[in-house]
């Protein structure tokens, strides 16, 4: 079992409180991101699981153990928990061999034990003939192998992971994703990933924490998180967002109307609301919507009417930045549909969602 749970987990330095009343749930062969902008708590929480800080306050459990609270804290070394550093932390003067053995040996395990556990373990990770090398003959991808392999080779009950990836180009980042996904197809071993890449996340969880201030924002896979964020800090995290200040008119279960503000004609959007909030017509907002659910269409085709100010080619989309009302809107367009700096356009809202201030 490889579950972990933090309730009510307070984290202060001085007068300064780095998280703030933490509730997670983590079970057992789960990948679950801690996602977020620097400072917001992630690496701290992450490092109270591991035992390298000890909460102000609440209680985290491993395999229903309790490691941490005000009377009770277990030690990193007593917590058979593997862990991964941005910097790698490989020793320079060791072979690739000692690097993943050096846990065991601590333990005292026996020789003939350490060379088929290293050995098991470096197939796993894709080293296998690798032993002899030292990190110097190492790329950066390979390095972090290593380091992988060094965590997973004690068999922890869970791993945990700090911004593993973010040294590594973009490329080979991308690739790393996979090869993460992949050990842990393998292992089943439970996975917590920090990040503040919204990518990575999203590629890796099965379930991501989105947290600001030291506060979890919302807990969710994926698709929810993108389509159905809590707020608009989510909203505006997770992926792109355009945000017009609304008021709610019209509201029958989850669907509803808004009236945009600030316009110089009443405009009204159709849009949808989130499960997770239950508001009442008459309450301002924000009316959020992706670039990539506006379609830019002739004026008089749009339910908005825009002119086009600024433009960037992409690849496989334009982004567009259209001015309506003193308020540029962001559009992602296909590239066969090439307008004009200046062009007047109609915009064709496929999906908003009403979200409280």
């Amino acid at each position: 079992m490889g579950n972990v749970i933090l309730k009510n987990v307070v984290k202060q330095f001085g007068d300064v409180v780095a998280v703030n009343d933490v509730n997670i749930d983590i079970k057992d062969g789960e990948i679950v991101s801690f996602l977020g902008p620097s400072g917001c708590g992630k690496t701290t929480t992450l490092r109270m699981i591991a035992g390298l800080d000890r909460p102000t306050d609440g209680e985290i459990y491993l395999d229903d153990r309790l490691v941490s609270s005000k009377d009770e804290f277990v030690p990193p070394e007593a917590r058979n928990l593997g862990m991964v550093f941005q910097n790698y932390a490989i020793w320079p003067h060791m072979t690739v061999f000692h690097n993943v053995a050096y846990p065991l040996k601590l333990r005292k395990v026996p020789k003939q034990d350490i060379r088929d556990k290293v050995s098991h373990t470096l197939e796993l990770v894709g080293m296998a003939g690798f032993e002899k090398r030292y990190p110097s003959q190492l790329s950066g991808g390979q390095q972090q192998r290593v380091a992988l392999a060094r965590a997973l080779v004690m068999e922890p009950t869970a791993m945990l992971l700090d911004e593993p990836l973010s040294n590594l180009d973009a490329k080979l980042r991308e690739h790393m994703r996979f090869e993460i996904m992949e050990l842990h197809k393998k292992t089943n071993i439970t996975v917590i990933y920090v990040t503040h890449d919204q990518s990575e996340a999203m590629v890796l969880s099965d379930k991501i924490v989105v947290m600001n201030q030291g506060s979890i924002q919302q807990i969710g896979d994926a698709v929810s998180v993108y389509h159905e964020p809590a707020n608009k800090f989510v909203a505006d995290f997770i992926g792109l967002a355009n945000f017009i200040n609304c008021k709610l008119t019209k509201k029958e279960n989850h669907e509803g109307e808004v009236v945009l503000l600030g316009t110089s004609t009443e405009r009204v959007l159709k849009c949808s609301l989130p499960h997770s909030q239950d508001a009442s017509p008459g309450e301002q907002g924000v009316v959020f919507i992706r670039p990539e659910n506006i379609r830019l269409v002739p004026p008089e085709e749009g339910s908005l009417v825009g002119r086009i100010r600024r433009k960037a080619f992409l690849g496989n989309v334009i982004e567009y930045w259209v001015e309506i009302d003193g308020q540029e809107w962001r559009v992602e367009s296909n590239p066969e549909l090439n307008y004009d700096l200046d062009t007047e356009v109609g915009l064709q809202i496929k999906e908003a969602v009403f979200l409280r201030d």
